[in-house]
């Protein structure tokens, strides 16, 4: 799990490094959804047989159109907040899928886990208040903020889709849809890159493919409660980079938000997983 953390703040900050050189945000998503389908067609092409068929068509859009718009308003938020901000925001999506279960699937939520969640945005207003001192921009924090929303939606479509579909074909299917509907969005502030800033793109492509394959074979391996907890290994490092690349040290209310959030986050995993050993069959 250090991997896949180590990974996203790896493609983060490069993400970041782009935006700096001046590479749009879309344009940069474009080459990490190119980059990554250039590098999954092989495992596809020397594997076993792939199956290309979609089972469910309603689980794909909701996961390949959520997932999409979340990571374009992640990148525009890397390209104007600090790393770790905007990363710490990205990790409250967790926060937001026990609502979207409630308000969407009309399935009983538990007041522990509605109560976590509040506790969890009590946190991100914390941040939000530490970040309006520091005059970070607002509409940025809470186009963060949507892009983990979207993400939490994506989740749910992913959820739904790995009961009858491969994770290579989730993964696939995510990545040509993102590379064909990128160029859509097409502007004058896109550029050739130099040698310099298709390094960084690379960089781009190849650590968020490392990211989703670290992911995932954490998940395969343990509980997402015992996941968890790494989040925060995720915050220090991005605040590390924040240091080393930009000077920029986040200040004791990012911290205390950040803990809150983290908490939060800790204990709505660690409170759902018990139902989940109480009703398992017995062998």
């Amino acid at each position: 799990m250090v991997m896949a953390y180590v990974s996203i703040v790896m493609m983060s900050s490069l993400v970041k490094l782009a935006s700096d050189q001046g590479i749009a945000p879309d344009e940069t998503l474009f080459f990490r959804f190119f980059i990554g389908l250039m590098l999954t067609a092989p495992l596809i092409l020397r594997g076993p047989k792939f199956n290309w068929r979609i089972h469910d068509r309603s689980a794909s859009l909701l996961r390949n159109g959520a997932g999409l718009a979340s990571m374009l308003f992640m990148f525009y938020s890397l390209k104007y907040l600090p790393l770790s901000s905007a990363i710490l925001l990205a990790n409250t999506s967790a926060l937001f899928a026990p609502l979207f279960v409630l308000i969407l699937y009309r399935q009983k939520t538990s007041w522990v886990t509605l109560l976590c969640t509040a506790g969890g945005f009590l946190g991100v207003c914390i941040v939000l208040l530490d970040a309006n001192t520091r005059q970070l921009p607002l509409p940025y924090l809470l186009t963060g903020l949507l892009g983990a929303s979207l993400a939490a939606l994506a989740y749910l479509g992913v959820k739904s889709l790995t009961r009858r579909h491969s994770a290579l074909n989730v993964i696939f299917y995510f990545y040509l849809s993102g590379t064909l509907v990128l160029p859509l969005t097409y502007s004058a502030d896109w550029a050739v890159p130099s040698a310099y800033e298709a390094m960084l793109l690379l960089g781009v492509g190849v650590f968020g493919l490392g990211f989703q394959f670290f992911l995932t074979k954490a998940l395969a391996l343990a509980e997402i409660s015992e996941i968890t907890p790494f989040i925060f290994i995720n915050v220090i490092l991005s605040a590390l980079a924040d240091w080393l690349l930009w000077s920029t040290i986040p200040n004791t209310g990012f911290w205390l938000g950040t803990v809150v959030i983290l908490f939060s986050l800790h204990c709505i995993t660690a409170f759902n997983k018990r139902p989940n050993t109480t009703t398992r069959p017995p062998p």
